[in-house]
């Protein structure tokens, strides 16, 4: 079967590849995507990807992964753009890019939702084994993407409503930003006590009811996903007037815990030179959206601290446009 990808972003390629893998030469895969730039990555790689929505005619399916979140929330001009230029191709649609329940509510769209639970450098794994496949059908056309899936021996397919897709997808996001929230509130009483925070949280986690996955102590979430799906949820439910303190109240939480651990560094480090190695959102990662550990960098080079920012020198060129001088900059080789 011939299968599309509009958007060859690193989720695209990811999805690809993975594909790719399932039974000898099972799905044709070709490529839609208007960066130049990933066409040669993914040429590259052995895929053919072009700006040609024509070469996706005679697809039995295709995905939509075009970047929807943007700083804050959650924007829908490229999928939009994108979707119109599918209209005229006869062939079921998979939005696979993030949307509000707002969005489908708001646009008649004949398509698939199915949102993909990934996490940033385990693409491919999570797309592999993933705990949940979530598919929103209105139109009873899922069945080519439930064969998709079931190649792939994915076991926990959740067929439902578009609407039901939604929320089930901010639902998810919401709660383990919640439970990382939770995690390092616990982890902060823990520290200001003198108790060792994992201690604690391990025994929390071996209760059978809560379980110990995202319930460790460390930097509070960021990133391209928690931080918009917790205000996509204030959002979806201020659209019905329904209270919608929970997620606001992680958000703040979230807040609180790195202000505690600002002020636990400066009480707890003589030494003002600090060479600080962890831009990104998580350990390991480049990806600067909502970085708590970039963003307590930040206040401590506010406080007095002399902050040595080490990373690849193109990131350390976006971070000196954005922050000037407050920073040293140290590179490392790419």
């Amino acid at each position: 079967m011939k299968i599309g990808i509009v958007g060859f972003g690193k989720v695209g390629i990811g999805l690809a590849s993975v594909l790719r893998e399932v039974g000898p030469c099972q799905y044709d895969i070709v490529g839609v995507d208007v960066s130049p730039q990933r066409w040669n990555v993914a040429n590259e790689n052995g895929f053919m990807v072009t700006d040609d929505y024509e070469t996706l005619r005679g697809a039995g399916l295709i995905f939509v992964i075009v970047n929807t979140a943007f700083d804050e929330e959650y924007r829908y001009d490229n999928l939009l753009d994108a979707l119109k230029q599918l209209h005229r191709i006869s062939c079921p649609l998979v939005i696979s890019s993030t949307c509000e329940p707002r969005f489908f509510a708001e646009n008649s769209i004949r398509a698939l939702y199915n949102p993909l639970f990934i996490r940033q450098g385990q693409i491919e794994h999570d797309i592999r084994h993933a705990d949940l496949v979530l598919i929103g059908d209105d139109h009873d056309m899922a069945d080519p993407l439930v064969g998709i899936y079931r190649a792939l021996g994915t076991k926990n397919i959740r067929r439902m409503s578009i609407a039901g897709a939604a929320i089930t997808k901010l639902a998810i996001n919401t709660f383990l930003a919640n439970k990382i929230a939770f995690a390092n509130m616990v982890g902060d009483l823990c520290v200001a006590s003198g108790i060792a925070p994992q201690d604690v949280l391990w025994a929390v986690g071996s209760d059978s009811r809560i379980n110990p996955r995202y319930l460790e102590y460390g930097y509070g979430y960021g990133g391209p996903c928690l931080p918009i799906d917790t205000k996509a949820m204030q959002r979806a439910l201020a659209a019905f007037s329904l209270c919608d303190a929970l997620p606001r109240i992680i958000d703040l939480q979230n807040d609180f815990h790195l202000t505690f651990q600002v002020e636990h560094f400066v009480r707890t480090h003589t030494e003002r030179h600090i060479d600080w190695n962890t831009l990104g959102y998580k350990e390991n990662s480049y990806l600067l959206a909502h970085s708590q550990q970039l963003e307590m960098a930040r206040r401590l080079a506010s406080r007095g601290f002399h902050v040595v920012l080490h990373g690849p020198q193109t990131v350390l060129e976006d971070l000196f446009t954005i922050y000037g001088d407050i920073f040293s900059y140290e590179s490392d080789h790419d």
